[in-house]
């Protein structure tokens, strides 16, 4: 991780990048600026099979912008240029993007809308996905995309690692976590939450569950 100017990973994100690794799937809730982004990435990154130069994971972003940055954080993670990626949003013809998968990568970063038209289109094979990333997940269900979300998951093979990653939870999150994923890791972080009328104040930075 030094490679890529990580000295130390917080306790949220070693316990994500863990989840990750655990091959459960994982919802976590931890707010922007939390870390939440470079642990996906590098779990990402570690479930690629470098030898074998076809999607295996997908990163699915709210925006267009979101998309290019975390792909260009992705890119910068990428210290020993072993892992390819293709990034796929609006704006460019998608044949150049199909071109771009098929050519061969590991990992395609894109925008909900376009990533549902590259798998009807089976431009490439969803039984070979081994985690599907659903970054800002409460930012693209805001934006209407939760019809989509579910086409994409119906899509994916049972044996798939899903990741919701989202700054808080909502109660449309938690109906998708209850219809989709399946016995996931749990990880969220609360900061200064003040109680009425005692005015007692709770400090609470937990992830759950707790790993021995």
């Amino acid at each position: 991780m030094t490679a890529i100017g990580i000295t130390k990973l917080t306790d949220l994100q070693y316990r994500l990048l863990e989840g990750i690794q655990s091959k459960r799937d994982v919802s976590c809730a931890i707010r922007e600026g939390g870390g939440k982004t470079v642990a996906c990435l590098l779990g990402a990154i570690g479930v690629v099979d470098f030898k074998k130069l076809m999607p295996q994971v997908l990163v699915i972003n709210p925006t267009r912008e979101v998309c290019k940055w975390t792909s260009e954080k992705l890119d910068s993670m990428n210290y020993n240029k072993l892992m390819k990626s293709v990034l796929v949003v609006g704006g460019v013809t998608i044949r150049e993007q199909i071109e771009g998968i098929r050519a061969g990568c590991n990992i395609i970063c894109g925008i909900c809308g376009r990533m549902l038209d590259l798998i009807e289109r089976e431009v490439f094979k969803t039984e070979m996905i081994k985690l599907v990333v659903f970054y800002e997940l409460s930012d693209q269900l805001d934006m209407g995309f939760s019809a989509s979300i579910v086409s994409i998951i119906s899509k994916l093979q049972y044996s798939c690692q899903i990741l919701f990653s989202s700054s808080h939870k909502t109660d449309i999150i938690l109906k998708l976590e209850q219809s989709f994923l399946t016995n996931p890791v749990q990880i969220m972080e609360k900061l200064t939450c003040t109680v009425q009328p005692s005015l007692i104040t709770y400090i609470w930075y937990k992830a759950i569950p707790e790993f021995s």
